[in-house]
């Protein structure tokens, strides 16, 4: 392992000198050793290169390379080389590492050429790092799996609610900064939402509390033919309902009037 100590600073010269280690992606990630390597995040943006914190337990990194067939191949190789990653937080000239990821990096590439990295938080970032890193917001919400929005402030949270009244059917899949999920599923039958706490082992449905009827409807998304998504009628509630749930989700964490599942009958 690098001699490096996390929390400390390191003067970004020294960590970009030509004689330490050679470059996987210039300027983002540079091989110290065939498994081990350092990833330097700039909270402000850069060319080709997107940094997402999607909660305290999650950092993604998209970055594009228009090369050859041949030249990203090598790239994934050398990525899917690394058992260690150095997670640095570059601000002002100064490197400070912040974790380091002791284990096989995930990665994926999609046809247009956009690798993503998905870097654990562990542990999970505090509150001082949040902040610190500048992120400045409180969950994220992905409107079906492609349109990710940061929720800053109610106001976010009702602008989202309002552009979701217009749509006929939807997928939200939402995430706060403690890492606890909720999704809202709707179409023509009404909204299903679940809620998932990962840490504390506690999975929450919506009920319908006028209704006791367990014949099972399918659900259709359209942005998303391929979901396929079946579930009890006593389990869809109105649209307001659900996007209820999901403004108090949003703003307070684990939401009131939902039902632990699965369901003891």
């Amino acid at each position: 392992m690098a001699a490096f100590e996390l929390s400390r600073g390191y003067p970004l010269a020294q960590i970009l000198a030509e004689s330490v280690g050679s470059w996987i992606v210039e300027g983002l990630i540079k091989e110290l050793s065939p498994s081990e390597a350092i990833i330097l995040l700039r909270p402000t943006s850069q060319n080709d290169v997107k940094i997402d914190f999607l909660s305290a337990e999650e950092c993604l990194v998209h970055f594009y390379r228009n090369t050859s067939s041949a030249e990203k191949q090598t790239l994934y190789q050398r990525l899917g080389n690394l058992k260690a990653l150095w997670v640095f937080v570059v601000k002002e000239n100064v490197g400070t590492p912040i974790r380091v990821v002791s284990r096989p990096i995930s990665f994926q590439l999609n046809p247009s050429g956009r690798f993503t990295l998905s870097i654990p938080m562990t542990p999970p970032l505090s509150p001082d790092e949040w902040h610190w890193l500048g992120v400045g917001h409180i969950a994220t919400a992905t409107l079906n799996e492609s349109d990710s929005r940061l929720i800053r402030s109610e106001s976010d949270i009702e602008e989202l609610c309002q552009s979701l009244r217009g749509l006929p059917s939807f997928c939200v899949h939402a995430i706060r900064f403690e890492g606890d999920m909720l999704d809202v599923s709707v179409d023509s039958h009404g909204a299903l939402v679940n809620y998932l706490d990962l840490k504390r082992s506690v999975k929450k449905t919506s009920i319908n509390p006028d209704s006791r009827e367990k014949r099972l409807v399918r659900m259709k998304i359209d942005a998303l033919p391929n979901l396929d998504l079946e579930v009890e009628r006593r389990h869809l509630i109105p649209l307001e309902k659900g996007l209820d749930l999901l403004r108090s989700f949003l703003i307070k964490g684990e939401p009131v009037e939902m039902v632990r599942w699965p369901l003891d009958d």
